[in-house]
């Protein structure tokens, strides 16, 4: 699960059919290709309750649910790991102040030092089994 920062941001595109849909009224569009499913819902997410968000997942039958960009609304929830992806060491010292330190910071970028700040640095790609460690 993905949160997309960008502000009136949408997969869907003006004059599609999908987006005349919406525009008459549609509250749920389902969109069918070769190769996927996509579904769009409106709704005003910043006040939608984050075990909502989760519960689009229960059918899935998954293991694991990966959610990026969702910092302060999956702090308080019960077994979810912090995973910090970062590019500058510098990059944490933000994270650090407003959130505390993740279980483990992952870089494709950063070399030669394996922690920051007792947090465990995983190289990427080469310390994909570490980080699965980590993580489950």
């Amino acid at each position: 699960m993905k949160h997309i920062h960008t502000g009136g941001f949408s997969f869907d595109y003006r004059a599609k059919d999908t987006w005349k849909h919406m525009m008459a009224g549609a509250s749920v569009v389902v969109a069918v290709t070769d190769n996927e499913i996509i579904t769009i819902r409106r709704a005003n997410t910043r006040v939608t309750p984050t075990e909502e968000l989760l519960n689009l997942f229960k059918d899935e039958n998954l293991d694991y649910l990966f959610a990026e960009g969702f910092k302060s609304r999956m702090m308080h929830l019960e077994n979810v790991k912090r995973v910090l992806c970062i590019s500058d060491v510098n990059q944490i010292f933000g994270f650090n102040e407003q959130y505390g330190n993740p279980d483990c910071i992952v870089s494709f970028d950063i070399q030669g030092i394996n922690r920051i700040n007792d947090v465990p640095l995983i190289h990427m790609p080469n310390e994909v089994e570490r980080l699965a460690e980590i993580v489950l």
